[in-house]
């Protein structure tokens, strides 16, 4: 066997350990971890419109053993790792550790190099959206005390936030005000938060 041989089959096999305990972790702290696998794959297959015997050949195996994938029986490692590639999307994605379909860093990159022409020094970092999204889990990993309002508000005024710069680039004026508007209301969610933690407060101390 050649040298380039043995490299890739020791990384698929690393690579095949790897996912099995991430499955074997996911079995035994999450219930809804089969379920999840399931309505993903019924949901990529019906998106491209096709049949379990399209799938099943596609990533060849039994149309009986992919039928049973979508009834709640857990894919093998290397079947996960097939049906990841026919359908494009990440290991991550099928087993719900992600609501991502593919992981977009070379996206980021790209866009951030570009925004760098035009913003130098004042470009975002992607140390600017770790730490937000650290921010976040250490949040919920407190108890998050005021549930999921702040996730969602961010959510609702990055949205609003995006058809603001869009309607700006367009010049269209009226749009551009409806959606600063619904970005300041989104924004605003957040005020809710001291008052929603005082109550959690009262709550625990009662």
């Amino acid at each position: 066997m050649s040298t380039q041989k043995t490299v890739i089959l020791d990384i698929k096999t690393k690579y095949s350990k790897i996912t099995e305990s991430l499955i074997y972790y996911l079995h035994t702290e999450r219930g809804d971890f089969v379920d999840i696998i399931s309505e993903r794959l019924r949901l990529l297959r019906k998106e491209k419109g096709l049949n379990q015997s399209d799938i099943a050949l596609g990533a060849n195996v039994a149309r009986g053993t992919y039928a049973s994938y979508e009834n709640g029986t857990t894919p093998p490692v290397d079947t996960l790792i097939s049906l990841a590639t026919y359908y494009g999307v990440s290991i991550d994605y099928l087993t719900g550790q992600t609501n991502e379909r593919k992981p977009h860093q070379d996206d980021l990159q790209q866009a951030l190099s570009v925004l760098n022409r035009y913003l130098g020094a004042d470009t975002p970092t992607t140390n600017d959206f770790v730490s937000f999204l650290n921010a976040a889990v250490r949040y919920f990993q407190s108890g998050s005390p005021c549930g999921k309002l702040p996730i969602l508000a961010w959510r609702r005024f990055s949205t609003c936030f995006d058809h603001v710069l869009d309607d700006a680039a367009r010049l269209d004026f009226s749009q551009l005000l409806n959606s600063a508007n619904a970005a300041a209301v989104a924004a605003l969610e957040i005020t809710k938060m001291p008052a929603m933690l005082l109550a959690s407060k009262k709550e625990v101390n009662s």
